[in-house]
């Protein structure tokens, strides 16, 4: 916080500076144009200091401009010093009606030290609330950005996890457990999420979406990798890719045959959480003819969070390269 002071005549800007520094505060003299002026104080915070003599009509005009512009929360402290028959001879009403939206204080010459000070410290508590009066809007306008940004994610997921199954399912059962399945996994990452304020590993977010088909204790399904924490911002995507990989090893490969095995090795090294899924003994594998929407699914989920997937349709078994931002260590 800042009080600018107008004070053109003699040292009064040096004697005003003086006392305001005196009180632990930040004063100086206006050496700028009146525009750089209304600049400054446009910025909401600073106080305005000034005497008779810098009190111009171009002044006047430009702080009566500027407070009909600033916000609700916000009235611009000033601190007048002003003749006493100046002050009898009426300015100060017609001062008050064109400042309404200001915080104006008069003050008499010749000053008195101890008015100065409760003026100043006036002056500097009303700026200070009003400052903690932004802040709170702006952490509430934050917040509500944050939920309609959460809202938006929300139903962009359900209407591509919708798709998704819609397009899978060849009767109405087929697509009630594939839809099932997956709102499942999503439920079960935000349940988990929300009980545990540190948030999940890598393995507890695997096993979460694993555990439909046996989870990471299964003798056909193999999990290693270190203790990382799973971003929050991450893991309701990353859950839902892992089902969709899930339910294709279920429904076509690895999964689908009881011979077929499963293993998901992960690493946080060189900067990037690095998650390889690959399947062995299931049914022959052939490359697509066409990308499919559980892949098209796949690889725009990865490059939301600023990552990237690479297939390898290898013949004895799919191979699913993961690329993320890295994590932090659990």
């Amino acid at each position: 916080m800042r009080f600018h002071l107008q004070a053109p005549f003699g040292d009064d800007a040096d004697l005003l500076a003086r006392a305001i520094a005196g009180q632990g505060l930040d004063a100086g003299p206006c050496n700028v144009s009146l525009d750089i002026l209304m600049d400054d104080l446009a910025g909401h915070d600073g106080v305005l200091v000034c005497t008779q003599e810098g009190l111009t009509r171009a002044l006047a005009d430009a702080l009566e401009e500027l407070l009909a512009a600033q916000p609700d929360w916000a009235q611009l402290p000033i601190l007048l010093i002003l003749d006493r028959a100046v002050v009898d001879g009426g300015v100060q009403t017609m001062l008050r009606s064109i400042w309404a939206n200001g915080h104006l204080v008069i003050l008499h010459r010749p000053l008195v030290p101890v008015e100065l000070e409760v003026a100043v410290r006036d002056a500097a508590g009303t700026r200070s609330r009003q400052l903690d009066i932004r802040d709170h809007i702006a952490r509430q306008e934050a917040l509500r950005g944050e939920l309609d940004h959460r809202m938006q994610n929300t139903l962009a997921t359900f209407l591509a996890v919708y798709r998704l199954s819609i397009r899978q399912s060849d009767t109405l059962e087929q697509f009630k457990q594939s839809f099932d399945a997956r709102i499942g996994a999503l439920r079960m990452v935000h349940d988990a999420l929300r009980s545990q304020e540190e948030g999940r590993t890598v393995r507890d977010m695997i096993e979460l979406v694993l555990a439909p088909f046996g989870g990471g204790s299964s003798d056909r399904i193999h999990l290693s990798g270190p203790d990382l924490d799973v971003p929050r911002r991450s893991a309701a995507t990353l859950a839902l890719m892992l089902n969709e990989m899930a339910t294709n090893a279920l429904k076509y490969g690895a999964l689908s045959v009881p011979t077929g095995t499963l293993s998901i090795d992960w690493s946080g090294e060189g900067g990037a959480l690095t998650i390889e899924w690959r399947e062995k003994g299931g049914p022959p594998v052939q490359p697509p003819t066409r990308t499919g929407y559980g892949s098209q699914f796949i690889r725009s989920g990865a490059m939301s969070l600023g990552g990237a997937v690479a297939f390898d349709f290898a013949a004895t078994g799919l191979r699913c390269t993961l690329t993320l931002p890295a994590p932090r260590k659990a």
